[in-house]
């Protein structure tokens, strides 16, 4: 069964593809008549209807490439500042945390104790002859 329909796909794209190409074929055939098309001031010229439209349709897919590109650019510029300003906040948070931990805090006392911070008083020396 499956060789049916292996068979049945290869000859409808065969027939698909010799229908395109008869199209094609007596498409140049009956666009033989000259066109003239102006393209700038006191400028014009003169081809086969084929071929301007080929030149048309190229001229249409490079446009095409061109929006396609422009955009692409767009959202990566997009996604680069939203990337850059999330590094950057994660960059403060750390730094935020560092100094936080540089900070000192005082011990915590049992209640009714004070805890002093200060340096003990320098010792005095014990002979008076010194």
């Amino acid at each position: 069964m499956n060789l049916f329909w292996l068979k049945l796909r290869i000859w409808t794209k065969t027939v698909l593809y010799l229908a395109l190409l008869l199209y094609v074929l007596l498409f140049f055939f009956n666009n033989t008549a000259d066109v003239t098309i102006w393209y700038w001031f006191g400028k014009s010229f003169t081809g086969a209807t084929w071929w301007v439209m080929l030149f048309v349709f190229l001229g249409g897919a490079i446009a095409a490439l061109l929006i396609r590109t422009i955009f692409k650019t767009l959202r990566q510029i997009s996604e680069l500042k939203t990337r850059n300003q999330t590094s950057r906040i994660e960059r403060e948070l750390a730094e935020m945390k560092t100094k936080a931990a540089m900070l000192h805090t005082k011990p915590a006392s049992p209640p009714g104790t004070m805890v002093i911070d200060s340096p003990p008083p320098p010792t005095m020396p014990t002979d008076p002859l010194e």
